[in-house]
């Protein structure tokens, strides 16, 4: 099997599992999302969401830190032979093979846009964090460099790959329903844009989600995955919105830590972090005016934030000392921020 066929293989487990754990509105609506369920796998369209607006709360009984187990215990191509997804063969490799990574939720991560009227905060997941541990369970811990949510949309994240890979997820639709206080059921529709230096590839995804709290500190889940082509795909008008691969999960959550205050997992303040030691060359990167990148010498590249005009030289051979800002999220978006606090030029 090509690299490029194990990396979309790869890109499409954790997508598939990604958007579970990302959080959704646990607002009751007049959506069939129980008669969904029950359809699968006799899905023909796409189900009809709303908008996705805002940040995305979780039920107060998914507060705290969970171990999670995920199994893929079935995949169905649909529209095959005509239409396979890329990778969706090898994906068999993942059938009944448990997966193992860790989430959290609380209400201190949830950030008010109503700046002028007090709320109560909600249960919210922390995206970065269960994103990059999701990311890291499927593709490895050296292939995974950080998972950014765009500060300004909840509904946005960047996945930063070894590699100058990046996939680009926006949540665009969404529905729940709450049929008792101890299920829930969310519906979310995605866009994702995986992009390398090689290629870029473009697909829908829609993940449809039953959670059921067994007993407090306990929840199992069933998650059903539906892929649909981009209308950039060749291939798009033969499937119109019918999906071109579906997949469904088992889900295990057994909480690690329940309070709703989670001080003791706070990482410290982005603009306080710890000073490293970077070594590498200078590049500009990304499209158009480019954007200033250190490439270190293990091959890892970082954005350099308002580099001072020494620095702005290519193939430029330095020893940086700076900080990683992880609460800067860039339009560039080649890698993470490095605020320069120290250089040294080592060659020219």
């Amino acid at each position: 099997m090509s690299n490029k066929a194990i990396v979309k293989q790869q890109l499409f487990s954790i997508c598939l599992v990604l958007y579970l754990f990302l959080g959704f509105t646990p607002v009751a609506v007049a959506s069939p999302l129980v008669d969904r369920i029950q359809q699968f796998p006799q899905w023909n369209r796409k189900p009809p969401l709303k908008l996705a607006k805002g940040d995305l709360e979780y039920p107060e009984w998914m507060a705290g830190t969970w171990n999670v187990t995920s199994i893929l215990v079935e995949q169905i191509a649909p529209l095959a032979p005509d239409i396979v997804t890329p990778g969706f063969g090898d994906n068999q490799d993942y059938l009944h093979r448990p997966f193992n990574f860790q989430v959290r939720f609380g209400q201190e991560y949830y950030t008010s846009t109503k700046r002028f009227f007090p709320i109560t905060p909600a249960v919210v997941a922390d995206r970065a964090f269960n994103g990059e541990n999701i990311a890291k369970a499927y593709l490895g811990d050296d292939n995974v460099y950080r998972v950014k949510v765009d500060p300004n949309d909840p509904n946005q994240q960047i996945t930063l790959l070894k590699g100058e890979r990046r996939l680009i997820s926006k949540i665009t639709g969404r529905g729940s329903e709450i049929p008792e206080s101890n299920k829930f059921i969310a519906s979310e529709y995605t866009k994702q844009l995986f992009e390398s230096p090689a290629s870029i590839y473009l697909n829908e995804v829609e993940t449809t989600s039953a959670y059921k709290l067994l007993e407090p500190g306990k929840v199992t889940a069933k998650q059903m995955t539906a892929i649909y082509l981009s209308p950039q795909d060749p291939d798009y008008f033969q499937a119109g919105d019918r999906p071109v691969a579906l997949y469904r999960y088992d889900l295990d959550l057994n909480q690690v830590k329940s309070a709703l205050k989670l001080d003791s997992d706070r990482e410290k303040d982005a603009t306080e972090g710890e000073i490293m030691t970077f070594t590498g060359t200078i590049e500009k990167k990304g499209f158009g005016f480019g954007t200033w990148a250190l490439v270190t010498d293990a091959g890892e590249t970082y954005e350099l934030k308002d580099p001072p005009s020494e620095l702005q030289q290519s193939s430029l051979k330095v020893e940086i000392q700076g900080r990683i800002r992880e609460d800067i999220m860039t339009i560039a978006m080649i890698g993470p921020v490095l605020e320069i606090e120290s250089f040294k030029i080592l060659e020219n």
